[in-house]
């Protein structure tokens, strides 16, 4: 799993999110980084194709962006790693809650409820509020950066179940169709062994109506005895 973000990101310690269920979790942080930067930030880091993204970015963007342009760049983001990756699982985090700047708070809210509306696999940061902010209202306490982390340890908790079933069905209907397989080849060997049955009946048959036929095509031949009668009438 790769989970990659701006600023907001400092302070997550992969260590702690990575174990044996879980997998191998890496963070990589960018400061100060737009949802464009990511664009080039997260090409690299995509050559080692991880099952799952876990996007946290946005933030950033609040100052120069509407609503509607950032929600557009995100889902543009997710279409890119997607069109990189068709398998990998793309997760966005929803934006952190914000009380630095009134009109930047308001953007969060409302990319938030857009994304809340749409079909994509999210994760809820609505437990991180205001309170769990410093005092500069942008980037989080400890307690705060504490509740991050729980929210995409539960997420990657999902993601692998998820995971895991795919992979179990997968088998399985691989495992079926090796059982089809062999189940129309023991047919088809039945039939072929019924037909050599059948075969061998029809010569067998064959050959025995051709000894019974033998002595009575030697009889049509006339006897000399019916030849001499013939000839003294």
């Amino acid at each position: 799993t790769l989970v990659v973000g701006d600023s907001l990101l400092g302070g997550i310690e992969e260590k702690k999110l990575s174990n044996k269920k879980r997998g191998v979790v890496k963070v990589r942080v960018f400061p100060g980084s737009t949802i464009e930067d990511m664009d080039d930030y997260i090409k690299p880091l995509l050559r080692k194709r991880p099952t799952n993204v876990i996007l946290l970015i946005g933030t950033n963007n609040c100052h120069d962006d509407s609503s509607r342009e950032i929600l557009d760049k995100l889902l543009a983001l997710k279409y890119q790693i997607n069109r990189e990756l068709p398998n990998c699982n793309i997760i966005i985090s929803k934006l952190i809650d914000r009380c630095d700047d009134a009109m930047a708070r308001f953007k969060v809210k409302n990319v938030n409820k857009h994304l809340e509306s749409l079909e994509l696999d999210l994760i809820d940061n609505d437990n991180i509020t205001i309170d769990h902010l410093d005092p500069k209202g942008l980037h989080m306490e400890e307690i705060g950066i504490g509740k991050l982390a729980v929210n995409f340890i539960k997420k990657i908790k999902k993601l692998n179940s998820r995971n895991s079933i795919c992979k179990e069905n997968w088998q399985k209907n691989i495992s079926n169709s090796v059982c089809d397989t062999h189940s129309r080849q023991n047919s088809n060997d039945e039939l072929l062994r019924h037909n050599e049955v059948a075969l061998s009946e029809s010569e067998f048959n064959s050959s025995q109506s051709d000894k019974k036929l033998s002595p009575c095509v030697r009889n049509i031949t006339p006897s000399p005895c019916i030849d001499h009668e013939l000839v003294n009438d």
